[in-house]
């Protein structure tokens, strides 16, 4: 496979470079040109996997994004062009949280929804916000915050009644449960600006979502019995009227819901959530989500061929994002029900009823997640011989996708699927071995072919091909255990280049992704693994490339040291509170000297009035020195942001020069 970087990243530069006249001079010119490049983003863009933001370009081209988008509230076709290729990136989980904690990107489009108008627009904005504020940590004490969930409120609220489970105060009520889930900061925002027995009434009808804002609340009033034995039925019912009604948003909180089971069950007070997927409900109800599942999958179009072209071709007042998850949402279900019963045979029954082939044509162009199901069905029933057969019959097709999208999670789940199936039937035949050969020749050719000249290697590789290159690595080291006649000899090769110790020694030094770590860790325990040469290089990673390391720090784009956590803007509430605490103490030791100086007699001629008067004139005083600290305090946070941003471009500039000199390093340690 070659290393080269994806077909959008010529757009992304290209814009980059058109981007920085247009911030000089704001010409008809200019605008066009940028409107174009993102337009193309957006066209070509039809998956996540160009906005890798570990690749320098984009680090660029999401601040230039932001700054434009702030300066662009009022030119409608380059805003919604920037919401276009948003729409794209935020659907891969990487780039949606650096968009929240790296670019800043969710007070921005806070402030669109305060911009827009008409309910196509509204339910647009409220979509990518809603994939933004997923998992994200938000403090409450932000000044966007508050004017967001008073926006929220106001949504739900002139909403609620209008339809049935009306699909923009469903996403906006998402959004709040999205901000408030295990957050006391956001949450006392909240409840500062409504009426909670009044809000709990308008959400009612909304099923899951509104439990789980009850639980956020304790508000467990509303709900007859706040168990997992009604919250499972009511999962159940979200996902059958979200196939009505294409509200697939919703599926995230059912998959969320369902793995916060799983992890009770396996847990030492887990018997309860045992109980819960062994009772009959349980069972009927499954049964009958097996059944709207395959009847959805019969009533969609039986002409998937035409869709991907058709998809490209975006208006400017599309309100749907460009990708629908509703297929994604249902596999990952699906997969956590196997996980949830792993013993149930007449599970498997029923999900083996759709058949490899079905499940992969159901999936359309992105079958990645369907492909993690069979998986997992797979490894949970390894006796079921005759499903891993079957599903060795989709690898060819598998392999033919691959070949033509590089798209690199399907790649990894392809990998992880190749392996699973060969230790089920502790063989490989002649057709797997071919499937393995042209997955091989695909990821590695290149590197094979290059054996000499190691400077060809794209050492500043993304981190997504760098996880697709390592897990193919362990599968290839899982089949060389079963065959190691055919593949033993080809794994002991490739780990001996110079680029696969890179990689390996990159993948070791991470630590991002445990599951991986794991997988490589086998890798290493083998008896001819170079054990000294990936030790020179994680060293050479760590004495000489820092800023390759980038993987090295536990959750995401946190820091790595004390050094550089000043680029986390701050939100500056802290000199505001005490100034406040402050002038309030000087407030209340005035007000206790004139009711000593009243009780002692000394001031009996002052009116009731007069004391009024006072209080009040204290009062708008610090009102309006809050409202000036609060003006200044947006100024302050407006070029804070920008400060971190150039910070930001500074870093990478230096991490680019470093990645540079890596090629020559080894050619000196080789």
């Amino acid at each position: 496979m070659s290393s080269e970087r994806p077909y959008g990243m010529s757009h992304i530069v290209e814009f980059n470079s058109h981007i920085q006249s247009y911030f000089i001079s704001s010409t008809y010119g200019n605008e066009t040109l940028v409107n174009q490049c993102l337009e193309q983003l957006a066209a070509a863009s039809t998956d996540h996997k160009t906005f890798d933001v570990s690749v320098y370009e984009c680090n660029i081209f999401f601040v230039n994004l932001h700054k434009l988008l702030s300066h662009s509230m009022k030119k409608t076709k380059l805003l919604w062009s920037v919401v276009a290729v948003l729409e794209i990136a935020v659907t891969d989980d990487e780039t949606r949280i650096a968009l929240v904690d790296k670019f800043r990107f969710l007070p921005v489009i806070s402030l669109l929804l305060l911009e827009v108008h008409t309910p196509e627009q509204q339910k647009r904005v409220l979509s990518l916000l809603h994939h933004l504020s997923y998992g994200a940590t938000i403090d409450g004490q932000e000044l966007f915050i508050d004017r967001l969930i008073q926006k929220l409120l106001n949504i739900i609220e002139q909403n609620h009644e209008k339809q049935e489970r009306c699909e923009v105060a469903q996403l906006a009520l998402s959004i709040l449960v999205n901000l408030c889930h295990r957050d006391l900061s956001t949450t006392f925002v909240l409840t500062r600006n409504t009426n909670i027995s009044g809000f709990c009434k308008q959400i009612k009808k909304f099923g899951l979502l509104a439990c789980k804002m009850y639980i956020i609340l304790e508000q467990n009033d509303y709900i007859k019995e706040v168990d997992l034995h009604y919250l499972l039925r009511m999962s159940f019912e979200e996902v059958r009227l979200m196939l009505a009604s294409k509200n697939s948003f919703s599926l995230r909180h059912v998959v969320d819901f369902l793995r916060y089971v799983r992890t009770l069950s396996s847990s030492r007070e887990g018997e309860p959530a045992k109980a819960a997927v062994t009772d009959e409900y349980f069972k009927r109800d499954l049964k009958k989500f097996l059944l709207e599942i395959a009847t959805y999958w019969a009533e969609r179009s039986p002409s998937p061929e035409g869709e991907p072209s058709g998809r490209r071709k975006r208006t400017k007042g599309k309100v749907e994002l460009r990708k629908d998850r509703t297929n994604d949402g249902l596999f990952e279900i699906l997969e956590c029900i196997v996980l949830l019963k792993p013993d149930d045979q007449e599970l498997y029954r029923k999900i083996s009823e759709f058949g490899p082939v079905e499940l992969i044509n159901n999936a359309r162009d992105d079958c990645s997640k369907a492909v993690d199901l069979l998986r997992t069905i797979v490894e949970k029933n390894p006796s079921d011989t005759a499903f891993a057969e079957e599903c060795k019959t989709v690898l060819p097709r598998l392999m033919t996708t691959i070949t033509n999208n590089d798209d690199e999670r399907l790649a990894i789940a392809f990998a992880k699927l190749l392996s699973t199936i060969g230790k089920t039937l502790i063989t490989l035949d002649d057709p797997m071995n071919e499937v393995a050969e042209q997955f091989f020749q695909h990821l590695f050719g290149i590197v094979l072919s290059n054996t000499r000249d190691f400077g060809s290697f794209d050492y500043s590789l993304a981190d997504g091909h760098v996880r697709m290159y390592l897990w193919a690595l362990h599968t290839f080291s899982e089949l060389a255990n079963l065959c190691p006649t055919h593949w033993y000899a080809k794994l002991m090769n490739l780990l001996k280049q110079k680029p696969i110790q890179f990689l390996i020694a990159k993948g070791l030094t991470g630590g991002a992704d445990v599951e991986l770590l794991e997988a490589l860790l086998q890798v290493v325990a083998s008896t001819d693994f170079p054990k000294q040469d990936v030790a020179r290089m994680i060293n050479m990673l760590k004495s000489n490339l820092p800023a390759l390391g980038g993987n090295s720090r536990g959750p995401p784009f946190t820091p790595e040291n004390d050094n550089v956590q000043h680029t986390q803007p701050p939100t500056g509430y802290t000199f505001i509170r005490t100034l406040s605490r402050d002038l309030q103490e000087r407030i209340d030791q005035a007000v206790v000297h004139i009711q000593d100086a009243k009780a002692a007699g000394l001031i009996n001629e002052v009116e009731k009035s007069e004391l009024v008067e006072f209080y009040t004139h204290k009062i708008n005083m610090q009102s309006s020195l809050m409202n000036d600290l609060r003006s200044s305090l947006e100024a302050t946070t407006s070029q804070i942001t920008t400060l971190t941003h150039q910070n930001q471009l500074l870093m990478a500039e230096i991490e680019k020069n470093q990645k540079k000199s890596l090629p020559l390093l080894l050619k000196e340690t080789a």
